[in-house]
């Protein structure tokens, strides 16, 4: 910086944005532009979803919430593929042409 801080915008002052902004690999104008504030730390904060959940949980957006978990005493077993004994027909998975269809 060429002079002391002051509170006035004047040439020094468009002079140090524009070496900060070349710095910054931004277009050197001069001029306070929303990159500018971005890369001075001073552009638009991003939300993050800890900083925008509401404190009481009734009030949660359904949209946003997470969806329940399944109770796995509710789920069908599953069969290990070491269990299955490829010699044998799968029951389950019948030949629909064998179907007595009355």
């Amino acid at each position: 910086m060429h002079s002391e801080a002051n509170g006035t915008w004047d040439s020094d002052s468009a002079d140090a944005l524009k070496r900060f902004q070349a710095d910054q690999n931004l277009t050197p104008d001069g001029k306070i532009n929303s990159l500018s504030l971005i890369a001075l730390g001073l552009g638009p904060k991003r939300l993050t979803a800890q900083s925008h959940a509401p404190a009481d949980p009734s009030k949660a957006d359904p949209a946003k919430t997470e969806a329940p978990k399944a109770d796995p005493s509710k789920t069908e077993p599953k069969t290990e593929p070491s269990k299955i004994d490829p010699a044998k027909p799968d029951s389950s998975k019948q030949d629909p042409s064998k179907t007595n269809l009355q």
